[in-house]
């Protein structure tokens, strides 16, 4: 039996796995809708059907030099996912800091308006006996 027949067994079988025990554990149709590729309908909370598109493969990895393939390395994808996500993290709370000090900065800058406004209307002396809100 060849390797990329032996692959597509074991793909298959494990699909037929995840169907079943997917139809077992939320008690609805799953079912095939092309090689590889399993739908379950869901309602949203409104009450509208949708669907599930579940696909599952084994991919083969990279075309390597000698007309093979360097297998995928699933790990390393891991890593690289999570980084992205950790980057996008960052560059979010980084945007949210900045708005922070925006608006720290604006609220600032009309507190000391403010008080030269009642510096100007009122005298400094006034000012200081009165002191500043």
């Amino acid at each position: 039996m060849g390797k990329e027949i032996n692959i597509t067994r074991i793909r298959d079988n494990f699909i037929e796995q995840v169907r079943a025990t997917l139809e077992q554990e939320f008690n609805s149709d799953c079912f095939y809708t092309a090689s590889g590729v399993l739908a379950m309908p869901g309602v949203d909370d409104d009450g509208n059907e949708f669907f599930y598109k579940i696909q599952i493969s084994v991919p083969r990895g990279s075309r390597n030099g000698d007309g093979g393939y360097t297998p995928w390395d699933a790990y390393a994808d891991k890593e690289d996912y999570e980084l992205k996500v950790k980057e996008k993290e960052d560059k979010k709370a980084a945007k949210e800091a900045e708005k922070k000090r925006k608006e720290d900065e604006k609220a600032r800058k009309a507190a000391a308006k403010k008080v030269v406004k009642k510096l100007n209307e009122k005298g400094f002396d006034a000012l200081i006996h009165e002191g500043v809100e």
